[in-house]
């Protein structure tokens, strides 16, 4: 009678000190996972907001003043200052030296495949091209004056495309009051320039691909009007004479 007694208490005993090493081991499971729930946590929302904010700040833009003229760099730093806060803009000078391996002969008149080299060279979705002067300029029944001028383009690495382009100019009297005018205008040609290259950028990843292969055109369209479709290639081939199947 006493030795059943034990063995009953005895297994009481063993089921529950299982009993107690699986809520330990739950315990100790929901501890980790809240220790693992607390680092990983913040990391998880940074790659998210860095999900959620890349497009936005993912292209690359290089600002270039292909003449060279000190005018011309002076203006591209004080629009580098306010462009860089805007844009994912690269280096200067490795910008520069990649532009001068592609060296084109007319850097403002570009055609659509320098303008890819250029990008592709440079390593970068968009290219910035600035000119700047101060001129003396006089005219009919008016004094002396100075005009001093900016030339912005933006130009699409992708396509090859201008996709923005302006001419400002400011005149007075002395050409530092003239230069002065032209430098209060950066801020909102920074905006414009910025604006269009996100503008751009959206368009072209939107934009369908264009076919590999020129399609014919129909047979009353203008573009049919001298056009002559490929013909197959018909091959000769002569005839298998008897020698050659020994």
């Amino acid at each position: 009678m006493r030795s059943a007694n034990f063995i009953t208490i005895t297994k009481e005993l063993l089921t529950q000190r299982r009993k107690d090493a699986k809520t330990l081991r739950f315990e100790k499971t929901f501890s980790s996972g809240k220790r693992f729930f607390a680092f990983f946590a913040p990391l998880h929302l940074c790659v998210f907001a860095l999900i959620f904010f890349l497009p936005v700040t993912a292209q690359k833009v290089a600002l270039l003043s292909p003449d060279g003229t000190e005018k011309s760099k002076d203006f591209a730093n004080r629009f580098r200052e306010r462009l860089e806060d805007k844009v994912n803009l690269l280096d200067g000078d490795l910008s520069v030296a990649a532009y001068l391996s592609v060296s084109p002969s007319t850097p403002f008149n570009l055609t659509a495949t320098d303008s890819k080299l250029i990008g592709s060279a440079i390593g970068c979705e968009f290219f910035v091209l600035v000119r700047s002067a101060t001129q003396r300029r006089s005219a009919f029944r008016r004094d002396e004056y100075y005009e001093t001028y900016a030339h912005i383009y933006v130009v699409s690495s992708r396509t090859g495309r201008l996709v923005f382009w302006k001419n400002e100019k400011r005149e007075a009297a002395k050409p530092e009051s003239a230069a002065k005018l032209l430098d209060d205008s950066v801020d909102s040609l920074v905006k414009e320039v910025a604006s269009t290259i996100k503008t751009t950028q959206n368009d072209e990843r939107n934009a369908p691909l264009e076919p590999s292969i020129e399609e014919v055109p129909d047979t009353d369209s203008p573009l049919a009007k001298d056009f002559k479709a490929p013909v197959p290639y018909r091959r000769t081939k002569p005839e298998y004479t008897t020698e050659a199947a020994l």
